[in-house]
């Protein structure tokens, strides 16, 4: 049987757990008839990972963002053991914490899985980088959101970009979720000084070549994982592959990039070196990574296609 905590409100329905991560499990559930995802955060993490932000703090940070490309937070609180009436699928067991020591996120269901189950494919032909733009738009959309309210995601991969279906004709949407890494950033400076690090092969160079104790985390950051989720789309290829995260990090720090195969267009080329150039100021910020994408695919559907 699936283990399930208690919540505070009777009327979520948990039906199955659905991933499970160092600090955090993710059942899905129903409330109030809408499908979701019930998101139980651990109070305190095991010491020897890497800082994130406390539960309580990712909660609430998640919960007061607000836009069409990020992960929506219906509620959260405090793990309790306050309902014994609540409802679970056949094979779920409720725990009990009554110490009170998890934090449950309640968010949107976004049913098409993440973006790295969906990069299974190679998109190199022109309908396929026409759909890569359309996610990079998707991204950089949200992204540029939480940049505008001085938010760096610190750990943008395609295992923390989420897939909803749409009736449109691509036939679903892109949203960022996952802010357990994310920091506010000096409004002046556009930077924080951090220990608490993303995931090793979307970190740009400039976390790797100061002292980790004092790496600049800016909203660049997130522009370079931007350019590497690009390359991870085109190519279906996980980055940096075969290679352990020391290694990844004697590559990056010492200058290697990624390279995008000779089909793709030499307008979205251009785009995705600006995104992971080794210095933070010859990266474009979010609103301008959306324009460049914008042309890129205007230039392909007046070229190939009535888009």
């Amino acid at each position: 049987s699936v283990e399930a905590p208690l919540f505070p409100y009777a009327d979520i329905r948990i039906l199955r757990l659905v991933g499970e991560g160092t600090f955090s499990k993710v059942y899905f559930g129903i409330w109030k008839g809408t499908s979701v995802a019930v998101k139980v955060l651990s109070k305190k993490p095991p010491a020897q990972q890497k800082p994130t932000l406390s539960p309580d703090i990712e909660a609430e940070l998640s919960s007061l963002v607000s836009h069409p490309n990020l992960v929506k937070t219906y509620q959260y609180g405090p793990q309790h053991a306050s309902s014994n009436q609540m409802e679970t699928g056949p094979g779920v067991s409720l725990v009990v914490d009554r110490g009170g020591v998890g934090v449950w996120i309640l968010q949107e269901w976004c049913d098409r899985g993440t973006l790295q189950d969906y990069c299974t494919v190679p998109k190199v032909d022109v309908a396929g980088i026409l759909e890569t733009c359309d996610i990079m738009l998707d991204i950089g959309m949200g992204i540029a959101y939480l940049h505008d309210w001085n938010i760096i995601h610190g750990d943008l991969t395609p295992r923390n970009v989420l897939l909803t279906s749409q009736p449109s004709k691509r036939g679903y949407t892109c949203k960022v979720s996952d802010f357990g890494r994310a920091r506010i950033c000096d409004e002046e400076t556009q930077e924080i000084k951090t220990q608490a690090l993303g995931t090793v092969t979307h970190m740009p160079p400039e976390l790797f070549v100061s002292n980790l104790k004092l790496a600049s985390l800016s909203p660049k950051a997130d522009v370079y994982a931007l350019g590497v989720i690009m390359y991870q789309v085109v190519t279906a290829k996980l980055p940096f592959a075969g290679l352990s995260p020391p290694q990844v990090i004697v590559r990056v720090a010492g200058g290697t990039s990624l390279t995008l195969p000779d089909e793709v267009p030499q307008s979205l080329k251009r785009v995705y070196i600006r995104c992971v150039s080794r210095e933070p100021k010859d990266r474009p910020d979010a609103k301008h990574l959306i324009k460049e994408i914008e042309k890129v695919k205007q230039e392909l559907c007046g070229r190939f296609f009535n888009c």
